[in-house]
């Protein structure tokens, strides 16, 4: 039956050729641009000569081919789409390539008319031209992108790199293009993977999906960089050619590395913490005991004692790191949490001749949080604040709603931390402090991090601001 149909298109459609060809006012003009008129099977039953001389075929050759002998394999779905659709009732436009005599592919500019019978598509008109306005259009495009992009964008034709963005350029290492620009991009692969980066573009070239693929990058002074790769087919400057969006993950990499190590660690030290505490607490039970049975306690107990406690301390801090507590997230009013920090925090203030100046320019700004652990944040950082100014000095407690954020700043007049210290902050049981456990700073920025919010901490010889932000809660 669908033969049958098929078939009584094809009649219906040499009938409306007839009819057209053998008229007076023929609308197929042998002075036109370059045309052809297939069929729904997609074979081509008419030819102008301007398609003829352009294509390099005669007219017989011309109607023993078919939509698939001079389209290439893979824009072939993409023309048959535009040209055998039988739902079409418009005229449609788009670029192609196309295939001469020769084999040599030529980009045309493609105006598709659908020919019409009692509302139903029997063929199609196919007019084209060169496309060298659209391929000089394309490559003024190709340069603005390269120029402007924010993405790392490297254009590759066969193995060559014929183009580089600006940004990549940077990532790269090269400050010229001319550094890259006529070069293998082999050169710019780790040797263990340049296998699998060919094997990817012939995949692509073959027709296949693009998707995001890890691969190792060297720069030009060789060193790796680890970089996710999207392939998109293109052409550049009338060619075929491979448009190269590159991603640098090497810091995210890094960073996942990191974050698994810490996770070892933080069940190492949950189990180390565990273990350490219940003899320690079996110890201070009896040191007790022989304290009070002692007629004339030494002194050393006291130290004994003192250094118990610090054990205690650093293992209370440990549990955090490696499990922290169920967290209590309720409604909180982040002005009422900061000035029941500083109510705390008064007295020692006092005691170090700090004067704290309080400016929170909002009111009733709610938080998504746990009371307990973020007063335990702004504790350590006021803290931290008041044993930075040991001379005494001012304190600022500053508060600002950005847009959707509540930023807190706590800014001191102390002399500041140092480069090679502040690049060590947030390092497991590093401190300058002589009673310090180096984990307090850790603690913090992980709680910090449980409520979705920011940390940054500024610094130089005139004091130290710190920065919390977190999301408001509405």
């Amino acid at each position: 039956m669908r033969n049958g149909i098929s078939q009584m298109y094809k009649d219906s459609l040499a009938q409306f050729i007839s009819m057209n060809t053998d008229s007076d006012f023929s609308i197929f003009s042998e002075d036109s641009d370059p045309y052809f008129i297939i069929n729904m099977s997609g074979e081509i039953v008419y030819t102008n000569n301007a398609c003829q001389t352009f294509l390099g075929y005669s007219k017989q050759e011309m109607l023993q081919l078919e939509l698939k002998d001079v389209c290439s394999y893979t824009e072939l779905n993409l023309t048959q789409t535009y040209f055998l659709r039988d739902d079409r009732e418009k005229l449609t436009s788009f670029y192609v390539q196309i295939m001469k005599w020769n084999k040599e592919f030529i980009d045309i500019d493609v105006t598709c008319f659908p020919i019409l019978q009692n509302k139903t598509v029997i063929g199609t008109y196919v007019v084209f031209r060169e496309a060298q306005d659209l391929v000089v259009q394309q490559n003024k495009n190709y340069s603005t992108i390269m120029e402007h992009s924010p993405e790392s964008i490297v254009i590759v034709k066969g193995r060559t790199i014929v183009d580089v963005s600006n940004v990549a350029l940077s990532m790269i290492g090269a400050r010229y293009k001319k550094q890259l620009v006529g070069e293998s991009f082999h050169l710019l692969l780790d040797p263990d993977s340049i296998e699998n980066f060919y094997k990817k573009l012939v995949l692509i070239e073959d027709g296949g999906i693009p998707d995001l693929f890890e691969q190792r990058m060297l720069t030009m002074d060789r060193q790796l960089l680890d970089v996710e790769i999207k392939v998109l087919p293109t052409i550049f400057n009338g060619e075929r050619a491979f448009h190269l969006i590159i991603k640098d993950i090497s810091e995210y990499k890094k960073l996942t590395k990191i974050s698994e190590k810490q996770a070892v660690a933080g069940q190492l030290a949950a189990g180390i913490a565990h273990e350490i505490r219940n003899p320690i607490t079996a110890i201070k039970g009896f040191l007790k005991l022989i304290r009070v049975e002692q007629e004339k306690p030494s002194s050393y107990f006291s130290i004994i004692e003192s250094e118990i406690e610090r054990i205690e301390v650093i293992l209370r801090e440990l549990m955090v790191l490696a499990k922290p507590s169920d967290l209590k997230y309720e409604r909180l009013c982040i002005d009422s949490v900061i000035k029941k920090v500083l109510t705390l925090m008064e007295s020692q203030a006092l005691l170090n001749s700090i004067e704290v100046e309080q400016n929170l320019l909002f009111s009733n700004i709610h938080i998504s949080g746990d009371e307990n652990q973020l007063k335990q944040v702004f504790v350590n950082y006021i803290k931290n604040a008041i044993e930075a100014m040991p001379h005494g000095g001012k304190l600022l407690i500053e508060g600002i709603q950005c847009g959707e954020k509540v930023c807190i700043r706590i800014v001191d007049e102390g002399g500041g931390i140092p480069p090679e210290v502040h690049a060590r902050i947030g390092e497991p049981f590093f401190t300058t402090k002589e009673n310090g456990t180096g984990l307090g700073m850790i603690v913090s920025r992980q709680i910090i991090k449980e409520h979705k919010g920011n940390l940054h901490i500024f610094s130089s010889s005139e004091g130290t601001r710190i920065e919390v932000t977190f999301p408001c809660y509405h």
